[in-house]
């Protein structure tokens, strides 16, 4: 049997330093490419109708729409444009939750890496995302701006982020081992019949 190990680690996100809202603006991180399935564009627009004294958002990330996204934040005192970065530990360590307002999304290996972080996510109930919101997330229409704005309204007024992030850092933590193991019982299942077809006649 070979191993394939996951496309990221997420072990330094586990024991990252557990989200704590502090008085103010609420503190939001996306990261990413910057392209139009991943609805960054979407996302800024709602930031133009929220006030800085009601959330703030750090979006990291490069690709082909940075000077579009770029153009929509400017004059936006709520909004920053941040280089992308190897490890999104730092990026996360201020953070109260992560924005995930993807147009469509197969997974969304970015909810995973919030919710190991210890962050809810603000997500659109879309394709893979649907199964990462669970009850401890905000989630809002895919392309919708009205809506990704009510989310965001929901969550800056939550009392309970810290534990809605501690939660959803529970499940991410079993979610893989538990795919491992759904593996290993399929493995165990089909290997007699596997054997029986292989094995040469005697």
């Amino acid at each position: 049997m070979i191993a394939i190990p996951q496309s990221r680690v997420c072990d330094d996100l586990l024991n990252l330093a557990a989200c704590s809202r502090r008085p103010g603006p609420l503190q939001i991180r996306a990261f990413g490419r910057f392209h139009k399935q991943k609805g960054f564009d979407l996302l800024v627009k709602a930031m133009a109708r929220i006030p800085a004294s009601v959330a703030e958002l750090k979006i990291a990330g490069t690709g082909p729409d940075e000077e579009a996204l770029r153009a929509l934040s400017k004059g936006l005192d709520n909004v920053e444009l941040c280089a992308p970065f190897y490890s999104p530990d730092a990026f996360l360590c201020d953070a109260d939750i992560v924005a995930i307002p993807s147009r469509w999304e197969a997974f969304g290996l970015v909810g995973t890496e919030a919710r190991a972080a210890g962050r809810p996510i603000l997500a659109a109930r879309v394709d893979g995302l649907r199964d990462q919101l669970d009850r401890h997330g905000f989630g809002h229409a895919p392309n919708s701006v009205s809506s990704l704005v009510r989310a965001i309204y929901r969550a800056a007024a939550s009392d309970n982020i810290a534990l809605r992030g501690q939660a959803s850092r529970a499940l991410a933590a079993t979610e893989f081992q538990i795919m491992i193991d759904h593996w290993h019982a399929l493995l165990s299942e089909t290997r007699p019949k596997d054997e029986a077809i292989l094995s040469p006649a005697g």
